[in-house]
This record gives structure tokens, sequence and C-alpha cells, in this order.
């Protein structure tokens, strides 16, 4: 079999460790790893992985700017997901299993490859077993919001290809954010495709598990992770999982990756410290340092939200009625894009259109404050705690107060009578 990941240069760590714990389970297997924003300088390996661009896949150069363009660094890694499942598909049929590069493998996945060779697609759910009541803003709610399915690990085989072709399609113009029309990257997708297409839901709590799915604590036997009884064999990190401050849970909580709120315990903690540690062995610090590549014009001019969202919508509106395409800053250049992006700014932009600009902004900024909302709950929730220490402290207090007044109560009056 294959296994594969896609990244952005600043998570080549994250490759690395990907790469050498897969192969370690699967010393007969290959592995690679596509580089999004390849810009000509990064390796030809990584660790013990092949690397490929996306001009390796298939992808027109002119046609990787425009997503390049359109898309936030994690919607261009989404994206190409599909791309490259089909590229490795197609060198000898056998079965490629893709896991995002924030996974780390702890036991072989045979038997993934042999339902993918069978079924012709594998996806896994983000939960195999209910969470928490039905709110409306709980866990369950969550995951329906981002798709029942997660794409953060699937595995196709044989057969697979018009799955992998249907999905490309849609992956090249509808990889982004937007709530209202149910779009929330490559993820939505997976639960329309296990209608569509022939495929097996791996409901295997121990493959592809996360924050999300810890309801259980992690146990160890004989050097090897278990969850909910089962070993666990591929654990996905995602979140913000800073490997300089494992313990820290406000390190690795976002809103689409939630980790209990309870404090974890020793198993759970040994899992985020080993991981920790083999990201730091890899180079971390000196990777995730890197800049991704697509998010800066040359004069640092930063590609946000609602210039991508102004050219995706230009680009839609062009493709829609034949017209001309507006200018691309990595295809036409940097001048012909800013002459374009200053009349289209200048021009009244319809309500609807304003509306998603607004969208994608806030949509950006509720991701940075999620991991600060957890944290402040959490203090919030020790401040709350200390708060009834003292009360019981204070109420044992008034207590002996009490007791000891009356004793001097006592005391005065039998002084009294005594005189």
């Amino acid at each position: 079999m294959h296994g594969c990941t896609a990244i952005a240069r600043n998570y080549l760590a994250h490759a690395s460790v990907l790469a050498q714990s897969f192969l370690e389970h699967h010393p007969h297997a290959t592995f690679t790893v596509l580089v999004v924003d390849a810009d000509g300088t990064e390796p030809r390996t990584v660790g013990p992985a092949d690397v490929l661009v996306p001009t390796d896949c298939g992808i027109a150069r002119e046609e990787l700017h425009r997503m390049a363009l359109m898309y936030s660094t994690q919607g261009l890694v989404s994206a190409l997901k599909p791309t490259l499942a089909r590229e490795l598909l197609a060198r000898d049929g056998a079965p490629v299993l893709f896991l995002d590069a924030d996974s780390c493998v702890y036991g072989a996945l045979d038997d993934v490859a042999r339902l993918a060779a069978e079924h012709t697609l594998v996806v896994t759910p983000h939960t195999t077993h209910p969470l928490g009541p039905p709110d409306t803003d709980g866990r369950e709610r969550e995951i329906m919001r981002w798709g029942v399915m997660n794409g953060g690990f699937f595995a196709v085989g044989p057969g697979a290809e018009p799955f992998l072709a249907w999905w490309s399609q849609r992956m090249a113009r509808y990889c982004v954010i937007d709530r209202e029309r149910s779009l929330a990257y490559s993820q939505p997708w997976l639960t329309l495709a296990v209608a569509a297409f022939q495929s097996a839901v791996l409901r295997d709590p121990g493959v592809n598990a996360s924050g999300w799915s810890l309801s259980d604590e992690v146990e160890w036997r004989d050097d090897r992770p278990r969850l909910r009884g089962a070993p666990l064999r591929d654990f996905h990190f995602a979140g913000r999982f800073d490997p300089e401050r494992p313990d820290d849970a406000s390190s690795v909580a976002q809103t689409r990756a939630q980790w209990p709120a309870r404090e974890p315990g020793p198993g759970t903690l040994r899992l985020r410290r080993e991981y920790a540690g083999r990201l730091l062995d890899a180079g971390w610090r000196e990777t995730h340092a890197l800049p991704p590549g697509f998010t800066t014009l040359a004069d640092g001019t930063p590609l946000d939200a609602a210039i991508r969202a102004r050219y995706r919508a230009a680009l839609l509106d062009a493709e829609r009625t034949g017209g001309p395409e507006p200018p691309n800053a990595f295809t036409d250049g940097e001048a012909a894009f800013a002459a374009w992006l200053g009349s289209a700014r200048a021009a009244d932009v319809e309500q609807p259109q304003r509306v998603q600009l607004e969208r994608a902004e806030l949509e950006n900024e509720r991701d940075v404050l999620a991991g600060e909302v957890v944290a402040l709950r959490r203090e919030r929730e020790a401040w709350l705690a200390e708060r009834d220490a003292l009360r019981i402290d204070l109420a044992g207090l008034n207590a002996h107060l009490i007791a000891a007044l009356r004793r001097l109560a006592t005391v005065v009056r039998e002084r009294r009578r005594a005189r």
C-alpha cells in the first residue's frame, strides 16, 4: 500500500514523524508527502518519505495559482488531497491511505488497505458513540456542521477513480468555509460520498482517534496505547498542538477539534508528551517557523480572507458567464492583480457578496479566538474551585469563631455569678 499526506512547508516536521511512524508498522509500503506551496527549495525527501509537488500530480501551474489565491493554506492542503490520492492510485492500483500530517501511527493498518481494495473507499466518522446532551452548541452539533466523516483519514483502492474525480472537481472551487452553504473544506463532501459511491465506514475507535473522541482515557499495555478497549493505531493530533507545551490543554483546544475539558490522565499525557518529543527531534522549531507560501504578495501585503473571497467570487462569475478571468497575482504578476483589486474594491459590492466577505473574515477571527476562549474557561473553572475552597475554609473559621464566642460567654457568666 501507499501512505501519504499533504502539507504546507511549515509542517515538514509533522510529515517526517508521520512517515516514520507509518513505515515502522508497514515496512514494505511507501510514503509520499505532497508539499502544496513548494518553491523549489524544499527537499526531495522528508525523512523516509518521497516528496511531490502539485505539478507532479497533474495540476497545471495556472490552476494551482488559482487555487492558491482563493484558498487559505488549510484550504489548499485540503483541496489537493484527492489529487494526491488519485496520482498514487494510478501508479500500480495498490490501496492508498491518506492521513493528515498531524497524525501518528501506533499500529498496523493493513486491514484498512484490505477494506479499500474491497469497497474502493474507506472513511472514518468523527465519533462512533453519542457525545453529551443534544444542545444547540454541543459537540454533536459541531460535528454535524463540519461533516460527519473526518477528512483527516481515508483510504481508496481500485475502482475509486470516479469518486476521486468527483471529489477533486468539487475541491477545485468549493474547498472553503461557508456554513450557510454547508461548506467546510473537504469534509462535508465525504458524508455525501458514502451515499453516492461504494464505500465502507470504519467504526474502529483506535483509527483516526483525536481529541473529540477522547471520552475515555488512553491506556497503555506493553508500551502500546489503547482506547475504549481497542488498540490505538492512529491518533490525529488535530488542533493547536504545541509540542513545547504538551501538558497545556489550551494548546490543543479548538472549536472543530475540542479535547475534553477535564484534565488528562497519565495515559493521554504520555501520548501527548511522546508525540511532542518526536516533533521536536524532527526539527519542529525550525520548520514551524517557515512562512507558508501563497500567503502574502511580494510587497508584504497579506492575502487575507476578504481578498481571497473577492478573487474567488470574481473567478466563479467569470467561469459561469464566460467572461474574462480576474488577474492572478502569481500568474499575471502582482501589478496587474493590485490594479484589479483596487478597482474591485472601489466598485460597489453587492450585498450578498459583502456578507460573504465579512463572514470569511469573521471565520478567521473565530478560529483564532477559539483557543483563547477555552483557556479563559479553564481559568474561570480554576478560580471557581479556589473560591469554593475559600468558602469551605471560611465556614470552618466561622464555626470555630462562634464556638469560641460561646465559650467566652460561658466564662463571663460564671465569673459574674462568682462575684
